[in-house]
């Protein structure tokens, strides 16, 4: 008996240390010029490499970075359930990240498309375009920024104006310096905003492994302007007003309407009769008022440092 208990208790311990040998491997991984740890098709020069060796390399199933800790471990266990359930229900990848850096819109820009491109973010059996959207906050007085990044068929779902929709919702929260709140708020309007489905211009059309737009036809588009679609509305406003013009030619050509001239005309000469005119001014007042909105920043479709396919946009809080 005591041999048996000895034998599970040298197991326990053994697999115990094994455990965390392994567990402090996958944290101690460094990024190398001779081992980048990059898993996409990404573009490899010297601006590249630089890019890669400055962005952290990551476990992907976490979804939540905090690397400002403004986070309470509850918190960020919440967000990271809310971030999986997203990608269980939307197929797009959804990251959250804190940082405290004295950096300008544009290197926060620039990180944020890095840190998705080069972790395994976006990786899946069913999709080959690394479908994600990435907000990031920057909690460093510096420069109060933070940036929404789009990848993959995120950017068919979250073009320009359904970012600047999550932006605003985020805005108070972020202001406020409510991490938390303002996170939540990310993901509440990221489901509001890929509810309304694939904009028009972006219907039949699909995104590859680089995250460029292509029609069913495999041309490539803008992601700007995405299909063409035709001017139905423009032509409808041609149609109705040859149609007025058509009516006010035959209404003219009605001999028996007579035309009124002059505003006696309607008159009924003993039906009026003036006695006085006077001018009164009685006041003036003016009101005016001031529209606050939050500053935003740089964005839209542009190519990241790994030469991908990016949208987003961004705002100063």
């Amino acid at each position: 008996m005591k041999k048996i208990l000895f034998t599970i208790f040298t197991f326990l311990i053994c697999f115990s240390v094994n455990a965390e040998e392994i567990d402090l491997a996958s944290t101690d991984q460094v990024r190398t010029r001779d081992n980048l740890y990059v898993n996409k098709p990404v573009d490899i020069n010297e601006n590249s490499i630089n890019h890669i060796l400055n962005t952290p390399l990551v476990d992907v199933s976490k979804k939540v970075y905090d690397f400002s800790d403004v986070l309470t471990d509850e918190q960020e266990n919440d967000l990271r359930t809310k971030s999986i359930e997203f990608l269980d229900k939307t197929g797009i990848e959804l990251v959250i990240v804190t940082i405290h850096e004295n950096w300008l819109d544009k290197e926060i820009e620039e990180f944020a498309d890095d840190f998705f491109d080069y972790n395994d973010f976006g990786i899946t059996d069913k999709s080959s375009s690394y479908d994600g959207i990435l907000v990031v906050r920057n909690t460093n007085d510096y420069n109060r920024y933070y940036y929404i990044s789009t990848s993959g068929t995120g950017q068919m779902y979250f073009p320009q104006d359904r970012i600047d929709n999550i932006l605003d919702d985020m805005w108070t929260n972020m202001h406020y310096d409510n991490y938390y709140e303002g996170f939540l708020d990310f993901i509440s309007s990221s489901y509001d905003n890929y509810n309304k489905g694939v904009p028009n211009k972006y219907e039949g059309c699909y995104v590859d492994e680089r995250g460029e737009l292509h029609d069913k036809d495999g041309s490539k588009l803008d992601w700007e302007k995405g299909k063409y679609i035709p001017p139905y509305g423009i032509a409808a406003f041609f149609g109705l007003l040859v149609s007025s013009i058509v009516v006010i030619i035959l209404i003219n050509k009605n001999k028996m309407v007579k035309k009124a001239v002059n505003a006696k005309d309607y008159l009924v000469e003993s039906s009026l009769k003036y006695t006085k005119k006077t001018d009164t001014f009685v006041n003036t007042h003016t009101t005016s008022y001031h529209i606050s909105s939050s500053s935003g920043g740089g964005g839209g479709s542009h190519h990241s440092s790994s030469g991908f396919s990016h949208g987003g946009g961004g705002r100063h809080c």
